[in-house]
């Protein structure tokens, strides 16, 4: 009896363990599945840590793109000035080749190199003045001009500068004649921006594009140098002389340098 119990038990442990074999997993199993198990804690104990990396290296790169954001602009800023004078030396270069042919076209003209240094700004006299006075050989009456055209007269003179009255001023008068017909007038100053020539025979024929230039009369001015071009004719039967509107060949907002010629001096009529 005892032995057919024992054997029972036997049986019945035997099969139980059986069970407990099947339903729990190896010792690897175990390990991975804790391991699973504690992947979410470690990767949120782990994240700050490399987010504080990624921060570390944002502004690390953050600062390297400032640096270079100012090297740029510094560079920037060194070939634009570069280009700046490059464009001033490109635009002397040209005036003094202006000049140049100007002095071979009249070989005649002694002419001296001046530079606008001031304009008068009470708008009562259009006058400029010039880096070159009676120590550089200015005189008072002495013709200024531009490769261009008439710039004015010398009208007064100090040891290193002097003032150059403008054609453009209401004062000023150049007696002129138009270039192909031979017809001759007086250019006046006008407060508008061109010029007015007045005192045209009625006779003359006058078109627009027509050249005005100096004509030499009265010895204030040499002859041929070039004033405008005829914009307009202004002319009435009834009237003993006929008008034109010119535009000066000079542009005088842009005036910068100039030239004197110092071996013309006007006649002193009695």
């Amino acid at each position: 009896m005892h032995t057919r119990v024992g054997a029972f038990i036997v049986v019945v442990l035997l099969a139980f363990g059986g069970v407990l074999s099947a339903h729990i997993p190896p010792l690897e199993s175990l390990t991975g599945f804790f391991a699973q198990a504690l992947s979410p804690a470690q990767e949120f104990l782990a994240d700050p840590a490399r987010q504080a990396s990624e921060f570390g290296r944002t502004i690390n790169e953050m600062g390297q793109l400032r640096a270079e954001n100012a090297r740029l602009r510094e560079e920037v800023g060194r070939l634009r000035g570069d280009a700046a004078r490059l464009s001033e030396v490109a635009r002397e270069n040209e005036q003094l080749r202006d000049q140049l042919n100007l002095k071979r076209e009249q070989p005649s003209y002694q002419l001296v190199s001046a530079r606008v240094v001031g304009r008068d700004a009470s708008n009562l006299l259009r006058s400029v003045a010039i880096n070159r006075g009676g120590g550089d050989g200015i005189a008072m009456g002495m013709t200024v001009v531009t490769p261009a055209g008439l710039v004015g007269q010398v009208v007064r003179v100090g040891p290193r500068s002097a003032r150059v009255l403008l054609i453009t001023d209401v004062s000023s008068s150049v007696t002129a004649l138009i270039q192909g017909s031979r017809a001759d007038g007086v250019v006046n100053g006008r407060s508008e921006p061109y010029l007015l020539m007045r005192y045209i025979p009625q006779p003359a024929e006058l078109k627009t594009g027509d050249r005005v230039i100096t004509s030499g009369v009265g010895g204030i001015f040499p002859n041929g140098i070039p004033i405008g071009r005829v914009t307009s004719v202004s002319k009435r039967d009834i009237e003993p002389f006929q008008e034109a509107r010119v535009d000066a060949e000079v542009d005088f907002q842009m005036l910068e340098t100039v030239l004197v010629i110092t071996n013309h001096v006007p006649l002193r009529l009695e």
